[in-house]
Formats: structure tokens, C-alpha cells, sequence
């Protein structure tokens, strides 16, 4: 998996309130290449965003969001 473009954010920076003091918006876009059970090769491309909280000195995944992404070649 490819990860390059993640983005970690606090809610406050964009006006939002933040209800736990430690909190954090990770933003990422991923790329994957898989292989079909036919041995053909797939790319499968999806962008998500995480909400984390820090309990007990670590950080916890609150709530996330998982998007797929079309294909390069997809028509609209």
C-alpha cells in the first residue's frame, strides 16, 4: 500500500470544536496494487479520513470514512 499524501489536521484549525484536548484529523489518499484471483493485476485507488483521540498516552481511531476512488480509465 501507498500512502504519500496523508494529512494530519486538529479540528480547531478549521473552525471545528474539538472535544477531547488531544485529538487529530488524519486525511490520507491510497493506492493499491492487488492481484485478481486469475492471477490478473488490479489497481484499486481510495482516499479516507480518520478521527484519533489520545487515551492513556495512545492514540485511538474514533471514527473513520473509506471512499473508492474510479479508475483512470472510467467513464463519467
Amino acid at each position: 500500500m501507498h500512502l504519500p499524501d496523508a494529512v494530519f489536521e486538529r479540528p480547531e484549525d478549521h473552525g471545528l470544536a474539538s472535544p477531547a484536548p488531544s485529538s487529530r484529523v488524519a486525511r490520507f489518499n491510497a493506492t493499491e496494487s492487488l492481484l485478481e484471483a486469475d492471477g490478473s493485476p488490479r489497481t484499486v485507488r481510495y482516499a479516507g479520513t480518520d478521527y484519533l483521540v489520545r487515551v492513556d498516552g495512545t492514540w485511538k481511531v474514533r471514527a473513520t470514512t473509506v471512499a473508492f476512488l474510479p479508475e483512470d480509465d472510467a467513464q463519467e
